[in-house]
């Protein structure tokens, strides 16, 4: 199937060294600019509620880490959180930033347009951990279940989502994400499980 050939295809990739760290460094470039883009609404966010605060950047972090010690079998067992923040916070960005793209896409575009474009590059980039990310079980899995949906309460009862010029859009992103909460999991654990058992 065209998604398991892209998953081998994307691990192929990781088999050159110098490939390798330069996936390693585009995520820590990407975990900077996100710092940055949040620096100024964590000034003004209770210390407590940071981590929740800062979604985005938490995923290439994430793939820092799992990218440089790919042996690690308990930095591996992170993979399904990965996979999972970097669809959900990836496609969060891409369609916010669209519904308000006169805020974020024609104010200060260079730099706003690389981080729009990168947040494509998350999702892109999910074929590094996709395989591993499909045989996790028990506490891989929920763990990372309860952690979106706690993330998702802050963001939109406690106020900690990123800051948008107005509520429009609000109920359609929080349904979004209520709605990838169930779908990534779905289709790990189920559909690419199995069409990756099948191309085996």
């Amino acid at each position: 199937m065209p998604l398991s050939r892209y998953i081998a295809w994307t691990e192929r990739l990781l088999e050159s060294k110098l490939l390798l760290r330069l996936f390693i460094l585009i995520n820590m470039l990407g975990l900077v600019a996100g710092i940055y883009t949040y620096s100024r609404t964590m000034s003004q966010t209770n210390p407590l509620l940071w981590i929740m605060l800062v979604d985005c950047p938490i995923y290439p972090a994430l793939m820092v880490f799992l990218l440089s010690f790919r042996k690690n079998k308990f930095l591996q067992k992170f993979s399904f959180l990965a996979f999972y923040g970097l669809v959900k916070y990836g496609l969060w960005t891409i369609v916010a930033w669209t519904l308000y793209h006169k805020k974020f896409l024609l104010e200060n575009t260079l730099f706003n347009g690389l981080i729009f474009l990168g947040h494509f590059g998350m999702i892109l980039e999910v074929g590094f951990v996709a395989r591993r990310a499909a045989q996790s079980k028990g506490l891989e899995v929920i763990l990372p279940v309860i952690w979106m949906f706690a993330n998702d309460f802050s963001d939109y009862f406690l106020g900690t989502h990123p800051p948008l010029p107005d509520g429009n859009y609000l109920t359609l992103l929080l349904a979004q994400n209520l709605m990838l909460n169930i779908l990534v999991p779905v289709f790990l654990l189920f559909f690419l499980r199995k069409s990756l058992e099948k191309s085996a």
